[in-house]
């Protein structure tokens, strides 16, 4: 793979909203860390990737504000308000959250396309 797709997928994976266990135990790896601040700062380097990236980041911030406003949602937001990852990590495996979430931020295409 190219330099530049394997710095995209790393830093695609290190930013897995879908997956907050594994993001947490990324984030603990101060060499981890280290690597993805390197490969993120290259990618903001580049002005196309970097209009990309915020632009997805804009489409995730708009669809968690959506889903806060979702009655459905309420449980849940509440839930990771007070308790933070711990509550993250009760609701990582239940299918309807995170559909909603999918659907919210425009799904794996979405970040695929940042």
């Amino acid at each position: 793979a190219s330099s530049a797709a394997r710095q995209t997928s790393v830093a695609r994976r290190a930013l897995d909203i879908t997956d907050p266990a594994a993001l947490e135990a990324y984030m603990k790896d101060p060499a981890k860390v280290e690597q993805m601040q390197a490969e993120l700062a290259k990618i903001m380097a580049d002005p196309a990737k970097k209009q990309a990236m915020e632009a997805w980041q804009t489409q995730v911030q708009a669809g968690v504000e959506k889903l806060k406003k979702d009655p459905e949602m309420k449980e849940y937001f509440d839930d990771v308000e007070k308790n933070g990852m711990e509550a993250i990590k009760r609701w990582e495996k239940d299918e309807k959250i995170l559909r909603k979430f999918s659907e919210a931020t425009g799904g794996p295409d979405a970040m695929a396309a940042a």
